[in-house]
């Protein structure tokens, strides 16, 4: 029989493990996947900085996204993420919301 201890310990190795294999948004601020690269990969809201707007990638490991033209994440999503992406031109979304 396992004691709660134990259950609260595999219950956050597992959580940890999890957030390890998170999907990505990696932006960058320039064309071309140029520039100094942003990964954005919380849970739940990431707002994109200004200046990082040049490109983007998108690595689908199982968890969605959804990218939104407001920041916050606020009104209805302009695009939504279910596998890898890339774009190497300007993009206008402002956040991206990560389903974990």
């Amino acid at each position: 029989m396992l004691t709660v201890g134990a259950l609260t310990a595999a219950a956050l190795a597992l959580t940890s493990q999890a957030a390890a294999f998170a999907s990505d948004f990696i932006v960058y601020p320039g064309a071309g996947f140029s520039g100094q690269a942003l990964d954005l990969n919380a849970c739940g809201l990431n707002n994109i900085p200004a200046g990082y707007h040049g490109s983007y990638q998108f690595q689908y490991t199982g968890q969605t996204a959804a990218a939104y033209n407001s920041p916050n994440a606020k009104g209805v999503a302009a695009f939504r993420f279910s596998s890898d992406a890339a774009q190497d031109t300007p993009f206008g979304w402002q956040s991206v919301w990560i389903q974990c």
